[in-house]
């Protein structure tokens, strides 16, 4: 209702109007702008409103100290800033892409990039500390952007770049690909949200290497950690039984064709994900090859079989032992009369009885 009324080119205007009057009413607005965009595509009018001298706006609010103690970051207007990227890239990808509609966030960034450096550095802070998958996947996606596009090849600052391949390493390793996504109430439960991002990172992760300050000589940056990361990605999902994603080998392969990254043994050893033999080996200690082979015939293993007897006898054999064994054994009775009283001797035999 808000987008048929033409609230969004309002909203641009309060945003710039009211930044003196009040400190929460214009980050209200700002939520506000930031949600209208979130929620719905924006119709070509709407985003055609949306100018350089607004984007400057913007990146200078980032520019200035914060008034707001709860805000040190200016995380909203940030946002707001994420959000436009994510509806132009919408365009971009889509069939009915206008032609003529420019990303203004990378056009100020390539023409102006040097003086708004404190987006930059905001930008990776809220990316180490941003849990949520939905604001990781915003920033990756300005991120990608940036390092694809020449002017912006070196925005960022080296220092700050070298936090950023920290950060992206340890998410990688923190991604569990056998994981269920139960941390993300917005994901499904079939793992394809930390799918999604595992894939993300490492688009950004190949140009922040090749076309970077890092691709500098005397500026690599923990070549042999991202060698070990690699590794890893490729292998680590065999743990949890279940095939490697084609995707995450493809860019990681990708990855390791960078020119510092690159090393002579990969041309022997490419990566290519392991076989179902190769982790039975690894885990199990089989070889599947040699599973259905046996060194011993179906006679050896019945010779060794010992045939029991029973312990207990059947009903009719335990007739016949009793028969034979009454007569076998001699009973002796011990009769009861006393020998000293003249009477018959206990050791008499009784059949000597008149």
């Amino acid at each position: 209702m808000m987008q048929t009324e033409g609230a969004f080119a309002r909203l641009l205007d309060l945003v710039q109007g009211n930044k003196d009057d009040s400190t929460g009413l214009h980050r209200l607005l700002l939520e506000l702008l930031c949600d209208m965009s979130r929620i719905q595509r924006l119709s070509l009018d709407d985003l055609a409103t949306v100018d350089d001298a607004f984007v400057i706006y913007l990146f200078e609010l980032i520019e200035e100290l914060s008034n707001d103690a709860n805000d040190p970051y200016h995380y909203p207007t940030i946002r707001v800033l994420l959000i436009l990227n994510e509806q132009y890239m919408c365009y971009a990808v889509s069939p009915e892409s206008h032609p003529t509609l420019t990303n203004r966030i990378i056009k100020v960034l390539s023409n102006h990039g040097p003086a708004y450096r404190t987006f930059g550095e905001n930008l990776i802070l809220l990316l180490n500390r941003e849990s949520a998958l939905g604001p990781q996947l915003l920033i990756l996606k300005l991120l990608y952007l940036l390092f694809t596009t020449p002017p912006t090849f070196e925005y960022f600052y080296t220092n700050d770049l070298h936090v950023l391949v920290d950060v992206i390493i340890r998410n990688l390793l923190d991604l569990d690909p056998g994981s269920d996504d139960e941390d993300h109430s917005d994901v499904p439960k079939d793992g394809g949200g930390q799918r999604a991002l595992r894939h993300t990172y490492l688009r950004v992760l190949c140009p922040l290497l090749k076309n970077t300050q890092l691709a500098h000589e005397n500026a690599h940056y923990k070549r042999e950690e991202l060698r070990k990361l690699f590794c890893l990605l490729v292998n680590r999902s065999s743990f949890h039984f279940s095939p490697v994603d084609e995707t995450v080998v493809r860019l990681v392969s990708r990855c390791r064709q960078v020119a510092w990254i690159r090393d002579e043994s990969d041309h022997e050893d490419p990566v290519s994900p392991p076989t179902d033999a190769h982790v039975a080996k690894r885990l199990l200690g089989m070889n599947l090859a040699e599973a259905g082979e046996s060194s011993l015939s179906v006679l050896d293993v019945s010779a060794k079989v010992e045939k029991e007897k029973p312990m207990v006898p059947a009903p009719r054999r335990r007739k016949r032992l009793q028969q034979q064994q009454s007569k076998e054994t001699v009973l002796l009775r011990v009769s009861p009369n006393n020998a000293q009283n003249g009477e018959r001797s206990p050791f008499d035999d009784d059949n000597n009885e008149e």
